[in-house]
């Protein structure tokens, strides 16, 4: 048998055991063939049509997996929305003057989006988010809206009416609307963003933006695989049928947010009209809910109150015996859970509800259930061995030891900020973390698992502190993060995440081997080349690589 693609005089790295290196790496079809020495492939594996690469030392590993993303929220922030992040927008008026700007050049009436940072009111010289009085200096004539995260949006006070938001509305489920000393609404909004009364994107433009952040920020940063955690049900539609059409080669867990794409009955059926389900590019993902809200908007729930804003501890979601009904529910209906729990008190209310329902049912093993951001904070050892006697997975994010690590003092207080993101003792526990970048758009090198890695390293934060630094973990577990661990995490890894024979043929070509580098350049390696099936869905200009085989043409 012989392979139609023969990577020769290489570094690779086949993630399946620590520390293989070998220097070949055989494909068939959408298929790996054989991994081992190039002098034994060669011999074996070459025929007439064989096509044969020399990487000439170029790094190989199996392709990068993303266990927690929003991509569609995140190709809307990239593609759509005014640049208001911090850098380099240093105050309220800097902002306001991008957003004037682009509201001159919008038609009354029309929606002026901004995105934002977290945590920016840290970062700007007023201390403090924009308020509706400030976002109507953009404009009177369009509704202004600015994120600052999934959990925290300002809006100006035409938008607030297009929302129905207003002096006698009231907080929705799970939400907060902000409000003055005389009961006005301020413009800003906690974990609204499925309650508040937006505009689906024109047609064509969700499509492009995914198309564009798709290829631009995860093809080529050498991601083919996500779970993506649902936004809207336009978005789902739009992804699957680009996925699954092939325009779009990635490989995408779906998880179902309840309640803000559909209600809980209709998610366990995968009722969703337009969207199949398959193993190979739109496989399910289970069902995604939230036991508390973000610490961007004070929502997370702790049992103590926040530091810089000492009137509320944040806000549960359910109570631990409905999170026991939910889990009972979405595993009869053989439907794996992802739920967030940031505040110490989420955490504990998840637990409680895990262990009743593991009550429950004695005489059944559960699926892997999943808790995102635990690790991240208040991780104590003793919750954490909770979480290892239950079978619940922790999903901590790299990520925001870069985005969450100036801030966290300010909001909650120096006792509550030690020892976050606890990654080296979670791997030392044996916890088989998944790497995951939760990006929703505020930081776009969040979508680099190369970044990710290197905060995994380094434990720098976006002002160049470091973050407890003993909790640092290595660039090659960083890489197992990313790849073995994150496809188990998916569902995937029968199939993906390491390079073996009969695995798909889905890969990474870096210019350099991350293990040969200082941690700190990690982030700065590029991606020459990504493969999905066998075939090139990323090629970087100017490297000296074939680009003879594509997903699609040149547009």
């Amino acid at each position: 048998m012989s392979a139609d693609l023969l990577l020769l005089n290489a570094r690779v790295r086949p993630m399946d055991r620590p520390d293989r290196l070998v220097d070949a790496v055989a494909l068939r079809g959408d298929r790996v063939l054989a991994v081992g020495p190039a002098v034994e492939l060669q011999a074996r594996f070459v025929g007439p049509s064989t096509r044969l690469w020399d990487l000439r030392g170029r790094a190989v590993l199996p392709a990068f997996s993303d266990a927690h993303l929003h991509l569609e929220l995140t190709a809307l922030a990239l593609a759509r929305a005014v640049n208001c992040r911090t850098p380099p927008v240093t105050s309220i008026g800097d902002m306001v003057e991008r957003l004037r700007e682009a509201a001159a050049r919008t038609p009354a009436g029309e929606w002026v989006i901004g995105q934002g940072t977290f945590f920016q009111d840290t970062l700007l010289a007023d201390q403090r988010y924009p308020d509706r009085h400030d976002l109507d200096r953009v404009s009177r004539e369009h509704p202004v809206m600015v994120r600052f995260s999934f959990h925290a949006v300002a809006l100006n006070s035409l938008a607030l009416r297009l929302c129905g938001i207003g002096r006698e509305t009231p907080d929705p489920p799970g939400g907060q609307i902000q409000r003055d000393a005389s009961g006005e609404p301020t413009g800003m909004t906690r974990d609204m963003a499925h309650h508040l009364k937006l505009p689906d994107p024109r047609p064509g433009e969700l499509r492009r933006a995914l198309l564009e952040v798709g290829r631009r920020d995860l093809l080529a940063h050498g991601v083919t695989a996500i779970q993506e955690i649902s936004g809207s049900r336009l978005g789902v539609q739009t992804l699957a049928a680009l996925v699954q059409s092939q325009q779009l080669p990635l490989r995408v867990a779906l998880s179902l947010h309840v309640p803000g794409t559909l209600a809980l009955e209709r998610a366990l059926a995968r009722d969703l009209e337009g969207v199949e389900f398959d193993e190979r590019w739109l496989s399910d993902g289970g069902i995604k809910l939230f036991a508390d809200g973000g610490t961007t908007a004070h929502a997370a729930a702790f049992y103590q109150p926040y530091a810089d804003e000492p009137s509320t501890s944040g806000r549960l979601a359910y109570r631990a015996d409905e999170i026991a009904d939910l889990f009972e529910a979405c595993d009869r209906a053989g439907r794996r859970v992802s739920i967030h729990a940031v505040g110490d008190r989420a955490q504990d209310a998840v637990l409680d509800g895990f262990e009743a329902f593991l009550r429950r049912r004695p005489d059944r093993r559960p699926l892997l259930h999943r808790v995102e951001h635990a690790g991240n904070l208040v991780a104590s050892d003793a919750r954490l061995r909770r979480y290892q006697a239950l079978g619940l997975l922790p999903v901590p994010n790299p990520t925001f030891i870069y985005t969450f690590g100036d801030a966290l003092r300010v909001y909650l207080g120096p006792e509550r900020a030690r020892q976050p993101f606890r990654f080296r003792s979670m791997l030392e526990m044996g916890f088989p973390l998944p790497g995951s970048s939760d990006c929703t758009g505020p930081e776009p090198l969040g979508l680099s698992p190369l970044f990710n890695i290197w905060c995994l390293a380094t434990r720098q934060t976006a002002r160049g502190s470091l973050l407890w630094p003993d909790e640092a973990i290595s660039v090659q577990q960083g890489l197992v993060l990313f790849t073995r661990n994150a496809a188990a995490a998916l569902g995937q890894d029968r199939e993906r995440g390491t390079l073996e024979p009969g695995k798909l043929a889905d890969l990474v070509v870096l210019e350099r081997d991350p293990l040969d580098v200082p941690p700190e350049q990690v982030k700065d390696l590029r991606v020459d080349c990504t493969l999905v099936g066998g075939r090139v869905a990323y090629h970087r200009p100017g490297t000296d690589l074939p680009s003879e085989v594509a997903w699609w043409p040149a547009d």
